[in-house]
């Protein structure tokens, strides 16, 4: 048992750097969670889409380098 946790976690910190936040996605309906962003990440949002979000930042991409946001409008 403590060799499965030892493997989850060192995989966490072996992948989680490297890994694609939040906002590399496409969004194609009604959100209300929070998009965090990674560096290079590329969030579009199409014209069905949409991110109502209750608090402040709706996409947290402070800190971070060369992100892209699209709004596709038809």
């Amino acid at each position: 048992m403590k060799k499965v946790i030892l493997i989850i976690i060192l995989g966490f910190f072996w992948c989680g750097p490297a890994n694609a936040g939040d906002c590399d996605t496409s969004i194609s309906s009604a959100t209300t969670s929070q998009l965090v962003c990674a560096d290079d990440d590329s969030l579009t949002v199409t014209s069905d889409g949409s991110i109502a979000y209750d608090e402040q930042n709706a996409i947290d991409a402070q800190q971070e380098d060369g992100i892209t946001i699209t709004k596709e409008v038809l």
